[in-house]
């Protein structure tokens, strides 16, 4: 890319409109922007990267910090930049964000960030994203990148002119975006130091191997083994030869494996036999003790068969039973009617018995009466002179001609 021609109106230290006609320093690739403290150096870096990327060329000031404090409040301001790439020709104008009066009456008015970029072909893109995209596309380079390598700003230069190796180093790493290549230098010198320690190591079980390596006295590498733990070969010949044990090791080993296998697989095959017998026994006990119990069911069957033939020998009988059971049950409450009746019987016998006793009693003591009337009987006869003896015979015949009714009623 080769600039043309910068255009600056009201921005930063540039009141007015400034240009700058880059065709003036012929075909020089590197130019070089001096002046005081403060003259707008930086400010044309801010320009030109604006003017391209709608960004400023370092981290301290924003697009929208670019406006000059010096210009008038009604000149807006814009960069314009035009520039060649491939034998073609670009121009960008930019407005940066920022606050105007009004055309008419009191007040101010926001204008946009607006840019519009025309191409070779006449075209015009007026898409701020689109622009950029653009730019990006054109260039081959994003905004960092074309700040830390076509354009080095005051500040970052002269820390690089007076800083020790070791800041200057970073420096440039940090402009020049070196990171990538310092940290495939640090890979690299990583990965050295990992291929060192594994030679060293195979250094070491290379050793180890050549003092415990051991064959035997018949076999046909045993004389060269000597040698080499006498040390009386070359590296190289030690190396082959110890690779070459190694191998037939492997071989070895790898024979050792088959047999291996080969033996576990047959040993999985008497496993799985044994447990087939083992099995086969189990099923032989059970298919057993299934026939024994078949025997016992089988009897069992016969015994019951034998009792419902005897049950079906006694249902004759049994109904039998059933028919006098049943008619008995229809003669019950006649027999509960007679067994009362006895039960009155029984009764009214112990009744009778007792008035039985009662009366021989009352005719024994009637009798004893009697016998005794007729002794006083004979006594008043033989004291009939005597009126006073009559008297009282009298009342003592009259007491027990009394008594004697007494005992006839209660007889009665």
């Amino acid at each position: 890319m080769k600039l043309i021609l910068l255009e600056m109106q009201a921005f930063g230290p540039y009141a007015g409109r400034q240009a700058i006609d880059f065709t003036q320093l012929s075909d020089a690739p590197l130019y070089l922007i001096c002046g005081d403290t403060g003259a707008g150096k930086t400010t044309i870096f801010d320009a030109v990267t604006y003017a391209l990327y709608g960004a400023t060329s370092s981290k301290r000031r924003s697009a929208e910090d670019l406006r000059s404090k010096y210009a008038s409040a009604q000149l807006p301001t814009e960069v314009c930049l035009s520039f060649e790439h491939r034998g073609h020709a670009y121009r960008i104008l930019r407005r940066p964000r920022q606050t105007l009066p009004k055309q008419r009456g009191e007040g101010f008015r926001e204008i946009e960030h607006t840019v519009s970029m025309t191409l070779p072909d006449g075209r015009e893109i007026t898409r701020v994203d689109t622009v950029r995209s653009t730019v990006e596309e054109l260039i081959g380079l994003t905004q960092d990148q074309f700040v830390q390598i076509v354009m080095i700003a005051q500040g970052d230069f002269a820390r690089v002119l007076y800083a020790d190796p070791a800041s200057r180093t970073a420096i440039l790493r940090k402009i020049f975006r070196t990171d990538f290549y310092n940290r495939v230098q640090l890979r690299i010198e990583s990965d050295w130091r990992a291929a060192k320690q594994a030679s060293e190591h195979a250094e070491t079980v290379y050793q180890a191997d050549e003092a415990t390596a051991e064959v035997p006295e018949d076999h046909p590498l045993a004389p060269e083994l000597l040698l080499a733990k006498t040390h009386q070969l070359l590296p190289a010949d030690a190396l082959r030869l110890l690779e070459e044990l190694n191998r037939q090791d492997g071989r070895l080993e790898s024979d050792t494996r088959a047999q291996k296998a080969a033996l576990t697989q047959e040993a999985e095959a008497v496993r799985r036999k044994l447990e087939e017998t083992a099995r086969r026994a189990e099923a032989e006990k059970r298919l057993a003790a299934l026939r024994e119990a078949l025997a016992s069911a089988r009897e069992e069957k016969s015994k019951a068969d034998a009792s419902l033939e005897a049950a079906r020998a006694k249902k004759p009988r049994i109904q039998a039973c059933r028919d006098r059971a049943a008619a008995l049950t229809a003669l019950l409450p006649q027999y509960r009617e007679a067994s009362e009746k006895e039960k009155e019987s029984r009764e009214h016998s112990r009744e009778a018995a007792a008035l039985s006793d009662a009366l021989k009693a009352r005719e024994s003591e009637k009798a004893e009466v009697a016998a005794k009337l007729a002794q006083i009987r004979g006594e008043a006869e033989s004291l009939a002179d005597a009126a006073g003896q009559r008297l009282a015979a009298e009342r003592i015949c009259a007491a027990l001609k009394q008594r004697t009714e007494r005992v006839a009623d209660t007889g009665r």
